[in-house]
């Protein structure tokens, strides 16, 4: 799943002119192993987009290069 992220109204009190809060990337896969237990694993990334760059950098002074990421294993068992 791929999803563009903006805001629709200006936050107050705002911090700059940007509305572009990122693209977020959901990759997921599942797996029935039996009827009754199924495993799952999902990827999550988060790109940064000019919004969330200018507020980060006008509250620390420095704005980070990173972008979030998540990783999630599941395993589910029906008795």
């Amino acid at each position: 799943s791929w999803f563009n992220d903006s805001l629709v109204k200006k936050m107050a009190p705002p911090v700059n002119d940007k509305k572009d809060l990122g693209n977020e990337i959901d990759l997921s896969l599942e797996y029935a192993y039996s009827e009754d237990v199924t495993m799952g694993l999902l990827f999550g990334y988060f790109i940064k987009g000019d919004f969330i760059k200018n507020a980060v950098e006008a509250v620390s002074g420095a704005g980070s290069s990173t972008n979030a990421m998540q990783v999630v294993g599941s395993v589910a068992v029906a008795f």
